[in-house]
């Protein structure tokens, strides 16, 4: 094979790619050509072709997780990609290749140990299927579900936001995503005579795989309703579970679940099979074709313990404490929550007022100096190390460290302090690291002087991006005669555009 093969290799891929949309086929479709490159003798040309494609290999390496594949094919890629190590080290993404090479490998020695009848505890997840147009193959991953529920103070009604956004929602999985709910809620008001008809209900994907359609996760999103749903209320009873359960299926306002069908329940088993689920849920007439999917792959797994349960209504699910734990939790334990949850707040609302009334005689430093972040909220604090302000930001894994005027942490990404208008106060600037969030600047009381949308329009021969385009980091910030700006990046919900923009640091509005 010559460097011509290779070129004509690239041109397929390319054509692939302008029209493929699963991240999957794309992943596999790569990794043969570097696998075809692996065996070559001359080291120019790998080197050449290597680096050639990193720039497709970098997106869906990242998106790419072992659990729902066989992990020996896995494994093979991981290590056709690993004969490139010498070529890797001279990449600007290097670091983020190999990072992802560790991650997925760990996966791997997960799913091995599971597949040897090991468990994992405690989670709840649902298998998804991707499209593709170039293959009768089916690609499939494993997703989770993170709820969140709390008062929408601006409105009168039930909100849903779903992230990552979608440009458009799909009309099934939006009907499906009101009939969990309308369960959930009034299962939770006929039992234990709890409503509140002003609710902003947030529904995040965990591993945002791209854009959701259908109905089949109707049985998981009811059970992740009810269990936040207890939360929210602070009932006694907690819903919870001991082992990692996966469950499919779509739900009508009965709590009937229905059938997904032979071809993508056997596409299912597999993903099931090869996740860490310990318990598999399936609608009832797909039971019989699930069980011989499972009985066909366990023959070269014979230790994997993946137990099958027939649903045909919800509560099949809720009444089943093999699969669901709902406890009442200690009264005395349960009651002491509560109160001591009072008793911050009165404390919180004390300390307050005399730091209001003690600035008069103390002086108290009020300058922002320092940000912490902690679950999901910014921590806005003095050179004093007490608390001024917090602001509610969505949970991102990745912000966890402390960031103080030398800007010395990875949270300068998100968030910046420093003195705008040169009066001695410092401005806070905040971003949520979350698909569609916005930039937004702070005084040094936590009030807000401006926030920042970006919306782009974005065109290529086959393709267009419109719309909110998500602020994902703060670049730096510059002087330019005397005026201070901020150079940030975006990029679009989804896909891959992405672009650099600067702002006025006083108005928030684009420079260039």
């Amino acid at each position: 094979m010559d460097s011509f093969y290779f070129e004509e290799r690239k041109n397929q891929f390319l054509e692939l790619h302008r029209n493929e949309k699963s991240a999957r086929k794309l992943f596999f479709s790569l990794t043969e050509i570097y696998d075809e490159l692996s065996i070559q003798d001359d080291d120019n040309l790998k080197e050449a072709f290597f680096l050639e494609f990193i720039p497709y290999l970098f997106p869906v390496l990242n998106m790419y997780s072992a659990f729902g594949v066989e992990p020996n094919k896995t494994q093979k890629i991981i290590n056709t990609i690993k004969k490139f190590y010498e070529f890797i080290s001279v990449s600007d993404s290097s670091e983020i290749i190999k990072s992802n090479i560790d991650r997925i490998e760990n996966e791997i020695n997960i799913l091995k140990s599971v597949l040897d009848g090991n468990k994992v505890k405690g989670n709840l997840s649902f298998p998804v299927i991707e499209k593709s147009q170039k293959s009768e193959e089916v690609f499939g991953a494993v997703e989770y579900l993170r709820i969140s529920i709390n008062l929408n103070k601006k409105k009168n009604k039930v909100e849903f936001i779903i992230t990552p956004s979608l440009p458009h929602i799909d009309e099934k999985l939006q009907t499906q995503i009101e009939t969990s709910w309308n369960y959930s809620v009034n299962l939770l008001k006929n039992k234990f005579h709890k409503f509140t008809p002003n609710l902003e209900v947030t529904i995040q994907f965990i591993k945002k795989l791209g854009i959701y359609e259908g109905d089949s996760l109707g049985a998981v999103l009811t059970i992740g309703f009810i269990q936040e749903l207890f939360k929210y209320y602070e009932l006694r009873e907690v819903l919870d579970f001991d082992n990692d359960i996966m469950i499919t299926g779509s739900m009508n306002e009965n709590g009937n679940i229905y059938e997904v069908g032979k071809k993508i329940i056997d596409a299912k088993s597999k993903i099931a099979f090869f996740s860490s689920a310990e318990k598999f849920l399936v609608p009832l007439k797909d039971f019989n074709s699930a069980q011989t999917k499972i009985n066909e792959l366990i023959k070269n797994y014979p230790s994997r313990n993946l137990e099958l349960f027939p649903i045909k209504n919800i509560n099949d699910i809720l009444n089943r404490r093999d699969v669901v734990k709902i406890e009442k939790q200690n009264f005395i334990k349960w009651g002491s929550k509560k109160l001591l949850k009072n008793k911050l707040a009165v404390i919180f609302i004390s300390l307050l007022i005399f730091g209001r009334l003690g600035y008069d005689y103390f002086n108290t430093d009020d300058n922002p100096f320092k940000i912490e972040n902690y679950k999901e909220s910014y921590i806005i604090k003095n050179s004093k190390n007490e608390i001024l302000w917090t602001k509610n930001a969505p949970y991102y894994d990745k912000i966890y460290k402390i960031l103080d005027t030398n800007y010395s942490y990875s949270l300068t990404k998100y968030a910046r302090i420093f003195d705008i208008d040169d009066d001695g106060k410092n401005e806070v600037l905040l971003t949520y690291a979350e698909d569609l969030a916005p930039l937004i600047l702070f005084n040094s009381k936590g009030e807000e002087i401006w926030r920042y949308f970006h919306i782009d329009s974005i065109e290529t021969m086959n393709e267009k991006f419109t719309g909110h385009f998500g602020i994902s980091g703060i670049i730096d910030t510059v002087h330019n005669r005397n005026i201070k700006e901020v150079i940030i990046n975006f990029q679009h919900n989804n896909y891959y555009p992405n672009g650099i923009m600067k702002l006025n640091l006083r108005t928030g509005k684009p420079v260039s």
